[in-house]
């Protein structure tokens, strides 16, 4: 979507959207024109083309459910960004962030 990018913001629930796929995602960072979203209870994050994201809506996705283990570490107030991080060597989350 045109414009998305400067919507979505750390935290957010979207919804990936590609050949009859969806799949509900919390955006964990934004580079230009893709985001990295976890997908899974992990805190890997997977590098998704914005054209393919969407606002997670409620009504429009009762089938979704957001899980907030989805990301696990990463959207804990406790964990840092990658580049502030002073455990980065040690911290299994930080290790998966893209820097």
């Amino acid at each position: 979507m045109k414009g998305m990018s400067e919507k979505m913001v750390h935290g957010d629930w979207v919804v990936y959207e590609s050949d009859g796929k969806r799949e509900i995602g919390r955006v964990a960072e934004i580079r230009g024109d893709r985001a990295f979203v976890c997908y899974s209870h992990g805190c890997t994050a997977a590098c998704t083309p914005i054209s393919l994201l969407r606002p997670y809506d409620r009504e429009r996705d009762y089938d979704l459910v957001p899980d907030m283990r989805i990301g696990y570490y990463r959207f804990w107030n406790s964990c840092p960004d990658a580049g502030d991080c002073y455990m980065a060597d040690k911290c299994k989350p930080a290790m998966t962030r893209s820097v």
